[in-house]
């Protein structure tokens, strides 16, 4: 399974990731493919870690199938994926699941940034902005929230 970049939105820094839209990412090692991966129905998540072969791109990359395992449900649990440069060395990354009406991640959004930027509150700040828009879009798109729902953000009361 690949992951396809359909868009961006460049950074005002110098110093910034800048993807080409259209590039094939392995799903295993970036944070959009591990957020759709980890919320697949079993069987297919299944199904996938017994066909992919798992090229290691950094040193950091996470190669086994007990190890990919472990980081999904724990991106799962906590409802967005890291990439702690697995994908490409110096460079960290954010990623949460988009769901389609049927409870089916589809999509993802994420952020890139030299891993030095990407400090433990900027992740945490990060991590809650992206996972309101993610489930945001995903209400847009006729999903209702139940079954794998990795986040529901606080409602204001009327």
């Amino acid at each position: 399974m690949a992951i396809r970049i359909l868009d961006k939105i460049g950074s005002p820094n110098v110093l910034r990731t800048d993807p080409t839209i259209g590039t094939l990412m392995p799903a295993y090692c970036t944070s959009s493919g591990k957020a759709i991966l980890a919320f697949l129905p079993q069987e297919e998540l299944e199904a996938f870690l017994e066909s992919a072969k798992f090229k290691a791109f950094t040193p950091s990359t996470i190669t086994s199938k007990r190890g990919i395992k472990k980081e999904l449900i724990v991106t799962r649990q906590r409802g967005f994926a890291l990439d702690n440069e697995e994908w490409l060395r110096g460079i960290q990354c954010l990623g949460a699941p988009i769901f389609d009406y049927t409870g089916r991640p589809i999509y993802s959004i994420s952020i890139a940034a030299p891993s030095f930027r990407m400090t433990s509150s900027v992740i945490d700040r990060a991590q809650k902005k992206i996972r309101e828009a993610c489930s945001e879009i995903s209400r847009h798109l006729g999903w209702a929230g139940t079954g794998m729902e990795p986040y529901e953000p606080k409602r204001k009361r009327i």
